[in-house]
């Protein structure tokens, strides 16, 4: 009987570890997606909040939103995920003037940054790359491929912090690419005004979203809808981007 119960002993611990694991890891995954949630408020769900009460949230209830002003509202935990190669090279197609500055909003681990550096064919062959990432351990990550990367490049800038707060990065850039899907309306629009008011005649930004623009609020913009989709990691679909222009 001794035998039969050592034998058993190990499954239990198995199993008990992938529950705790799992547990664990919807936990992160809810940091990564909301990363507006205030500290003290991570140290609840962290310590106070019992991770089975987490689990069953994500579920058994419904999917949580953020209103963006948009049909696509967003799901923050699967609305969550980079852009695939092919959707870099596709936004890029959209730019109405090739070269110069490039923008990642949210540029999470760098790898549409240092794409847009990148000399052609391997990348888009910009001449000076950004990124602004709002969570520590992806910004830290692209830092990493950044000194990993080769010197073929153009010169690359990550930043971290929330767009909001580094409006200044809109600055001279000829292409925008902003997977705004989980960013409010009010949060959408500063930026759009941003963009407008500090990116040159010329500037192309890409939005997953659509931004509602007041009749007559913007003339500096054109809009149009891309003809084909841009490819994502979490979604075999893709979405069909909004593009603006500014004249």
């Amino acid at each position: 009987m001794a035998a039969t119960r050592g034998a058993k002993r190990p499954v239990v611990r198995k199993q008990e570890e992938g529950f705790v694991g799992e547990l664990r890891e919807l936990l992160r995954d809810l940091f990564d997606a909301m990363p507006s949630i205030p500290p003290a408020l991570r140290s609840t769900l962290a310590f106070a909040v019992p991770l089975v009460a987490i689990f069953l949230t994500f579920r058994k209830l419904p999917a949580m939103r953020v209103e963006n002003g948009s049909v696509d509202s967003c799901d923050p935990i699967r609305t969550y995920g980079e852009i695939t190669k092919s959707g870099m090279l596709s936004v890029a197609q959209l730019a109405a003037k090739p070269g110069g500055v490039f923008l990642d909003i949210g540029s999470g681990n760098g790898a549409f940054v240092l794409w847009a550096a990148s000399k052609p064919p391997e990348g888009g062959g910009y001449n000076y790359s950004r990124g602004v990432e709002v969570m520590l351990e992806r910004h830290q990550q692209a830092l990493a491929k950044v000194s990993e990367a080769s010197q073929r490049r153009g010169k690359v800038d990550l930043v971290h912090g929330n767009i909001l707060e580094h409006l200044q990065l809109l600055s001279g850039v000829m292409l925008v690419y902003w997977n705004n899907l989980c960013f409010s309306s009010s949060e959408s629009k500063a930026v759009l005004q941003a963009f407008t008011q500090r990116a040159p005649r010329g500037a192309t930004l890409v939005t997953l979203a659509e931004l509602k623009i007041e009749a007559g609020a913007l003339p500096a913009l054109s809009v149009r809808r891309g003809t084909s989709s841009l490819q994502m990691e979490w979604r075999e679909e893709g979405y069909l981007p909004f593009v603006y222009t500014r004249t």
